[in-house]
Order: C-alpha cells, then structure tokens, then sequence
C-alpha cells in the first residue's frame, strides 16, 4: 500500500511540473502587450499584456513582439534589451519625456539587433535615443527634440560602434546634435528625415564610416553636416542642406566620401569646406548663395588646411552648378594639391575660380560665366592646369572674344573644332591656352531630378490604361522649361502629347510637371520581376536631367 500510495504522490508531482512548465511555457510566449499610463491593477490583463509603464511592457514581451505604447507622457529611462517593436500610436501624442533635463538615455538599446522604433515623441534626455553596439535596427517616424538643453553632446541620436541601422523619417528639432554617429558606427542609413534648430550641428559623423545620408532635409540648423577624424566612403547625396547658420557641409581629415546631386544654398559661411582631406568627390550638387557679401572668408567651395604641415589632395569638384555666391564659387589655399575642377558651370558668383597657392590643379571642361570681379585667379598659374593636358581643351568663358579660325599652330591651326585659336591663353598669361568659344553641356553636368512614379504597384492584369510620372527639378530651375518631346522613361517610351499638367503634386511648395506614359508600353521594358526602378530623363532648357523611382510589380 505505501508502494501503491509513493508512486501516485510521485505521478501527482510530476503531473504539476508539466502543467506549472506548460502554464510558465504560455505566460513566456506573449507577442503583444499595451502601455497606457491610464491602466490600473483593475485593467483586463493588469501585470500580464497591459501595463502603465513602457519598461514593464519591454519586460514582459517576449522576444520579437511588438510594445503598443498608447497616447500619453511617459517620465522613464528605457532599456531595451532583446528584438521588439517599441510603437507608439501617435507621434505627437506619445511622448517619453524625462521628469527634468536628465544626464541619462531616454531609450538605450545595447548589444541587440531587430529593434524597430516608432511613433514617439522623445524629449530632454542627454541621448533621447542611444544605439550602443547594436546593429541591423530601425529608428522611423518619430519626433526628437530637447528643448533647448545646453549641456555638451545632447543628441536626438547618439550611436556608438553601431553597424547597418535604418533612421528614416524623423523629425530632429532644438537638439546639440540631431544625429551623432560616433566610434567606428558604419553602414548606417539615414534617410528622409528633417532636421531643424539643432543648436551645434544637423548631422555629425566622426570615426565613423560607409555611411549615407540621402533626401534629408538640412536646414536653418547651426552646421549642417559634419564629416570628421577619419570618417572615410561616407555618401551625402540628394539632401536639401540650406539655411544653416555655419557650414553646409564640413569635411575634417577625411577621405574618400561623396558628396552627390545636393542642393547647398544660402548658408551664412562655406557652402562646403573641405579641410585637410584627401581624394572626397563633389558631383552633381547645386551651391549657390553661400556666405556673406560683407565677409570675404566664405564662399561655395572652399578646400583648406589647418596645419603647414598636412596637406589636401586628390579632391574631385565636377559637374556643379556653382552660382551667386557672394565671394568665390571655389577656392583652393596652399597645401591643396591635385585638385580636379570639371565639367562645372561657374556662374555669377563674385569670383569664378580662385586659386591661392595650390598646386597641381587641372581645371578643365567648366562654363566660367559671368562672375562679376573675376573670372579667375590663380597666384602661380604656371603650377596649376587650365586646360586638359592630353585632351588639349580648355573651358568655356563668357568674356572670352577670340575665334576659331585656325590661325595657329598646333592644335591652333584647325579651324572649327570649337577652340578658340586667338587671344590665347585666357584670361591671362599661363591661364586656359585651349578656351571654347561657346558653351558647352558636359558629359556629367546631368541635373538630379525627383521622380514620383503612379501607381507605385503595377498590377500587369491591371485595365488601367496610363502611368502617370512626376517631375520635380532643383531649385533654380523652371519645369515649365522641360522640353516635353524628349522625356523618355528607360530611354524608350515617350509621354503622351497630353494631359501634361504643371502643379505641386507633393505639396512641398516647388512646381512639379505631371506626364503620362502608356501602361502596355511601360510594362513591355520593366519585364519581370517584384520590383524595378524606372529612369526618366529629358532636357530643361538644353539641359539634362536625369531621375528615378521604384515601383513594386504584381
């Protein structure tokens, strides 16, 4: 009997830790919870899926669930410490705000990847978001401000040796720094944010690497991007950089990034300034109306160095529009060495091109226009090239009154090949020895246009009839100017004749022109595929453009 009685108490306690396993196994496995600071201990799932605080509910989602943090103002310091969406229901009503100006993170996301971010407001904390050491994370739509804190380093932002995160559109407003990408944090995408008042700098990057910072909006902040200490093969392209109170761009002992089809106006000092840094690539960007009239140590493009003893070498300015910049458009100081300058229009600045001791130059393939003190300076031409040496061509001068008639020698000797052969070299001894005498669209001086592709799927069984194409130019440019004949969509398919419509499709304030293509003719070229990018390009006054969207095809 006791034999009998020992072996169904041992059944009983067995059958218990199955069912405690099971019941702990169930309470683990929880991929939703809600935060509301108006929950109680009388909420339906109370301490379970529903909390009053964000770090209860961090803590109690399993790993890859999704935190819904419901409208309200949360006075906590967040850890996050496994996979999970953090989702707020309403940016500007879900709000992580420290109880006072704190020293610690508002969200500190450490050693972890699959974190998504979204939808919040996050306020007077040093770092209102930190990524430290986490990697593959998303940061998107959210509203990171600081309310004019005025201790060093606040960031909306900060990252520290964090690789391959995603931060796309949010809102950077009265932060030191909007983003601070810091200590060897690469591969990071920052994409379609907006950043604004942020009191020491928009965007920096220092020690960091291989990282793009494209179609943000950078303005009426102090500097807008800067690039530092060893920060190499970062990309700045398509980014509105305008109104900023220092630099546009700063570029500090660095090498090898790009700087791409920007718009960089109206910045109260250098539109970008490069200094002491090696073989970095500025194509594509309009810069104009940078620094001041009263204060000659600003312009456009300004390449330098800090020290006697470094140098800046190997830096490509190509295909620009460089125009009303109260000072220089581009100017290069002693120490800069290699530059090359092509393929630019140089237009209506107060002087063109101004070289101060710099070595090695090549300028070559510009439209030098109308800069009203000067075309041109250069305090030692004979170290510098204003032409091509191989190729033997200059650049086109607006002052320039000599012919082509083959009166030379040489290259002087043919006659309409589009080179100047008298009054050589322009504008002075040692300058341009091979000038064009008209203007001359280069190769690469193509205009970056934005395209909004509709619908942006294509169902292929579809009956819809048109594919409807949105084009919007820098600024600076009429879309009325487009030249309607000769738009191709992936340098096939020609718009209709009409509808052709001029509007503000986006609502952002610049014109766009509106076309539409045939949907069977559009479908014959993308082929197959879940999705394809389709270019469009054309002329605006004699000018190309160029633009792309992707659409997803079903």
């Amino acid at each position: 009997m006791k034999r009998k009685a020992a072996c169904i108490l041992l059944a009983l306690v067995l059958s218990m830790s199955l069912v405690l396993t099971a019941v702990s196994t169930v309470a683990a496995d929880i991929s939703e919870v809600w935060v509301d600071d108006d929950f109680t201990s009388s909420t339906p799932g109370w301490g379970t899926t529903h909390f009053a605080k964000i770090q209860e509910g961090i803590g109690a989602v399993s790993s890859g669930g999704t935190v819904h943090v419901l409208s309200g103002t949360y006075g906590e310091w967040l850890t996050v410490d496994k996979p999970l969406k953090l989702q707020g229901e309403d940016k500007n009503a879900t709000i992580l705000e420290a109880p006072y100006f704190s020293t610690l993170d508002g969200i500190h996301v450490k050693d972890i990847s699959g974190v998504t971010i979204s939808n919040l407001t996050i306020r007077k904390y040093r770092f209102e978001i930190h990524l430290e050491n986490s990697h593959n994370n998303r940061i998107t739509n959210n509203i990171m401000e600081d309310k004019a804190h005025l201790s060093v380093d606040y960031c909306g932002i900060r990252t520290s040796n964090a690789d391959n995160n995603q931060i796309d559109n949010n809102t950077f407003w009265n932060n030191e720094f909007g983003i601070y990408l810091h200590s060897g944090s690469e591969g990071n995408h920052i994409e379609g944010n907006t950043f604004s008042n942020n009191i020491v700098s928009a965007i920096r990057i220092n020690s960091s690497s291989n990282n793009t910072l494209k179609d943000n909006s950078v303005v009426n902040n102090a500097y807008g991007v800067m690039v530092e200490y060893n920060s190499n093969g970062n990309i700045v392209e398509e980014n509105d950089i305008s109104g900023n109170s220092f630099h546009g761009i700063r570029l500090f002992r660095c090498s090898q990034n790009e700087i791409l089809n920007n718009i960089i106006s109206d910045n109260s000092l250098h539109g970008l300034f490069i200094c002491e840094g090696d073989f970095n690539e500025i194509i594509g960007n309009t810069i104009s109306r940078n620094g001041s009239i009263t204060d000659t140590r600003y312009r456009g493009i300004s390449l330098n160095v800090e020290s006697v003893l470094a140098d800046s070498t190997g830096n490509i300015i190509a295909g620009n529009i460089i125009s009303e910049n109260p000072q220089e458009g581009i100017k290069l100081f002693q120490n800069v060495t290699d530059t090359e300058i092509y393929n630019n229009t140089i237009e209506n600045n107060n002087y063109g091109i101004y070289i101060y001791q710099a070595q090695n130059s090549c300028v070559y393939h510009n439209n030098i226009i109308n800069n009203s003190t000067a075309q041109a300076v250069d305090s030692n031409p004979a170290s510098n090239n204003w032409h091509e040496p191989d190729l033997l061509e200059g650049n086109y001068w607006s002052d320039y009154t000599g012919v082509d008639d083959g009166s030379g020698a040489g290259k002087h000797a043919i006659a309409g090949d589009g080179i100047g052969d008298t009054l050589v070299p322009h504008p002075a001894a040692g300058f341009d020895n091979y000038p064009f005498t008209s203007q001359i669209v280069w190769e690469s001086s193509v205009i970056s246009a934005t395209v909004d592709v509709n619908p942006d799927t294509l169902n292929l069984k579809s009956k819809g009839k048109w594919v409807t194409v949105h084009i919007e130019l820098p600024v600076g440019y009429d879309v009325g100017d487009i030249d309607i004949s000769i738009i191709r969509l992936e340098d096939t398919v020609s718009p209709e004749s009409k509808p052709v419509e001029i509007g503000d499709y986006d609502a952002d304030g610049i014109a766009d022109l509106m076309v539409k293509f045939d949907k069977a003719a559009v479908v014959a070229v993308v082929g197959a595929g879940e999705e394809a990018e389709l270019v469009v390009t054309g002329e605006v006054a004699g000018t190309p453009f160029e633009g792309s969207d992707t659409i997803r095809i079903k």
